[in-house]
């Protein structure tokens, strides 16, 4: 009797193994359904995303590809206008009597040369921006100095090497704090009305002396702008803090064409800050424009590479360009 009952225990015991395992398989058949919907959904979603990727992708590079057809056919405005002499600088501007006086006094050539000032604070980038307008590295032996420090304290004009679009000339001009001057007397002192255009580089602020430049430039009926360069520095900062971005964004990477949408959002977060700051502190200069540029993508462009993205370069080729016509031949100016 003993045995027919452990026999029985046997049994049930064998039938509840049994059924346990019976359940335990349709539990891993069901987690396995489910886990294959997930893994279909989760493909599916990639593949749309890639999808919308590739797709953003192709706009994103037809527009690329667009911006650099606009910089090069700029760029060739600019090389044909400073590739001829330029028409004689008409005495028309106000008050005419002190820019014929700064002019002779700095020995402009105004028969020959179209004559492009920067000024700025150290470190602003003025002497990389002359070279990269120029296609040259820092080491070119016609290069301007580029240094943490004011290389100079005389004003230098650098030219196109070999000869290349002869009648242009790009004057760098030291910064203001180190001379006893207050800054109009500084822009007066210096001569800064004489020339065609005056380029202020700005750093990530407008101060109260880049303002102060652009007033005075304007009592002289100057075309001026405001420069902020090394917007390719935000970009990096931006990636740097940003690891995650950056691997969302490597097929931008891949095709050139990076992160547009945050080149377009740096932009504009720069022009809402100097604006308010203009709107703010001198509303009399909201007719004078700001570029936001950066050296080293400009002097990619003028030597024909591709950079991997763009600012406003070929806005700033333009400005020069009418600001030099306008200069020698007055016209309304759309920059106003």
């Amino acid at each position: 009797m003993g045995n027919d009952q452990s026999k029985r225990e046997a049994e049930e015991y064998k039938e509840k193994y049994e059924k346990a395992e019976r359940d335990k398989e349709r539990l891993a058949s069901k987690v396995e359904v489910q886990q294959e919907i997930a893994a279909r959904e989760a493909l599916k979603e990639t593949e749309d995303m890639n999808i919308e990727v590739k797709e953003h992708n192709t706009v994103t590079m037809s527009m690329y590809h667009i911006m650099i057809q606009e910089f090069r056919d700029e760029l060739t405005r600019v090389c044909e206008l400073f590739n001829a002499k330029p028409v004689s600088a008409k005495p028309d501007k106000c008050p005419e009597e002190m820019i014929e006086k700064a002019r002779r006094k700095m020995g402009l050539d105004t028969a020959n040369f179209y004559n492009i000032g920067f000024a700025g604070h150290v470190n602003t980038g003025k002497s990389s921006l002359i070279n990269a307008i120029r296609g040259l590295t820092g080491t070119h032996e016609m290069s301007a100095s580029v240094s943490f420090t004011e290389s100079t304290m005389k004003v230098k004009y650098y030219m196109f090497p070999d000869d290349r679009y002869p009648h242009v000339r790009f004057y760098e001009n030291p910064r203001s704090d180190k001379m006893s001057f207050r800054t109009e007397d500084y822009f007066e002192e210096n001569d800064l009305c004489a020339f065609d255009c005056l380029l202020i580089l700005v750093q990530a602020t407008l101060g109260q002396e880049e303002i102060s430049y652009a007033k005075m430039a304007i009592k002289y009926h100057q075309p001026v702008a405001f420069i902020r360069s090394r917007c390719d520095m935000e970009i990096s900062n931006l990636y740097d803090n940003d690891k995650q971005k950056c691997n969302l964004h490597a097929n931008y990477d891949a095709n050139c064409q990076l992160c547009y949408e945050d080149v377009k959002n740096v932009m504009k977060k720069f022009k809402s800050n100097y604006e308010e700051i203009i709107r703010t502190r001198a509303p009399e200069l909201t007719c004078v424009p700001i570029y936001f540029v950066s050296a080293r993508i400009l002097r990619e462009l003028v030597t024909a590479r591709k950079p991997k993205y763009m600012f406003e370069e070929t806005n700033l080729l333009e400005f020069i360009r009418y600001s030099a016509i306008n200069s020698r031949d007055p016209v309304p100016n759309k920059f106003k």
